[in-house]
């Protein structure tokens, strides 16, 4: 039987017959819960998923404008353990007959679940829900693991996650974390900067290797990219899932930003020398021949930084007034646009990559949401081809 939620998708307009018979395929070698596979894929939004989610439970939808939102300092109120078991992330508070109450989003807002985060939090609970694809990411960033092995040094990537869907609420919505009267805890929080972004050119051609070539996947149902080829989000990431080395999982990447914004870029992301190094690119001045010759630091302000130190993602238009940032878009001058989008590629919840888009070819809700599930498979990709080599 197919999943509920993916008939409320089907008869809300949002999924097709035919993404859903994919989205059900692809679960049974995911190993993901249906709504994180639709949304790996790129077939749904996680709002959207996370809307179906709160229609089937009957509780408030968690979307990523208030786990963007939320406030850092309540995750003191749930220990980490229990937190990760349950696969539940404090939100918010919020003021209501017992008082102050935990707004929680979970993954399973049955009614024991909910008993043992009240025990734990010793408050009482209100439950929202969302896609476990983003619980799971937002729960490395607030309860970041223990570092297993320091001696991974990359300058590859892994996951981010999905970008804020820009739609209006629609039939799909129920009751959202806005209605609940959230208060934040501002007892604890510190206060978050705002940034910008910047770029150099090096005055100096930078010392890489030359790049291997790309061979075809085993799997002949799996796209072989090639230098100028265009991949389909979902393309992409059955392409990523097959990748054996880090040089074709940049290239699956880059082919498919060619065919979702004007403009792209992938940079590898030097922490300890807080740059970010152009790797792959095009649109604009970025030509592959010239695109290494690309820096942008990363201890200035720019909305690359942003997602860089933030592990989250961007979409809109590019703030005005950051010198280093109207340098970098001067790059992509002659697109005549601002809007941009940035991911950080995350492996162990460290950034290792950057993408970025400029001009979308589409929609902004759908090439941002690709570009995000782009990034998330990439890290998943770069993680896999790491462990396997050690």
């Amino acid at each position: 039987m197919r999943p509920r939620i993916g008939q409320l998708l089907l008869e809300a307009g949002r999924l097709s017959s035919a993404d859903l018979d994919r989205g059900l395929a692809a679960q049974r070698t995911s190993g993901l819960r249906f709504g994180s596979t639709l949304v790996q894929l790129g077939l749904v939004t996680s709002d959207e998923a996370a809307r179906a989610l709160a229609r089937q439970y009957g509780i408030p939808a968690a979307l990523e404008r208030h786990l963007a939102g939320r406030d850092p300092a309540l995750t003191a109120r749930l220990p980490a353990e229990v937190a990760r078991e349950l696969v539940a992330l404090p939100v918010a508070l919020s003021r209501g007959g017992e008082g102050l109450n935990l707004v929680v989003c979970m993954r399973d807002p049955a009614p024991p679940v909910i008993a043992d985060l009240r025990a734990a939090a010793r408050m009482p609970i209100i439950a929202s829900v969302a896609c476990e694809l983003v619980l799971r990411r937002e729960l490395d960033l607030a309860y970041p693991p223990p570092v297993e092995d320091d001696s991974i040094d990359i300058d590859v990537d892994e996951p981010s996650q999905p970008f804020p869907s820009l739609g209006e609420v629609d039939e799909l919505s129920l009751v959202e974390l806005d209605d609940q009267y959230v208060v934040k805890d501002h007892s604890q929080s510190a206060s978050a900067t705002g940034s910008v972004p910047v770029i150099e050119k090096l005055a100096e051609k930078r010392q890489t290797a030359p790049r291997a070539s790309v061979p075809p996947p085993d799997d002949m149902s799996v796209p072989a990219p090639g230098p100028s080829r265009v991949l389909r989000p979902d393309e992409a990431i059955a392409a990523l899932a097959a990748a054996g080395e880090a040089a074709q999982v940049s290239q699956i990447a880059i082919d498919c930003l060619r065919g979702l914004w004007k403009g792209g870029l992938i940079l590898q992301v030097k922490d300890r020398e807080r740059l970010a190094l152009g790797e792959h690119g095009f649109g604009g001045s970025v030509r592959e021949e010239t695109v290494e010759s690309i820096v942008v630091p990363l201890d200035q302000p720019s909305v690359l930084r942003n997602a860089h130190d933030d592990r989250r993602p961007f979409a809109g238009e590019a703030p005005i007034g950051s010198t280093v940032q109207d340098r970098f878009l001067r790059l992509f001058a002659d697109l005549g646009s601002r809007t941009v989008a940035v991911a950080p590629v995350l492996v162990r919840a460290r950034p290792v990559a950057l993408l970025f888009g400029i001009a979308p070819l589409g929609n902004l809700p759908e090439a941002s949401a690709a570009l995000a599930a782009l990034a998330n498979a990439m890290g998943t990709a770069y993680l896999r081809i790491i462990l396997a080599s050690k």
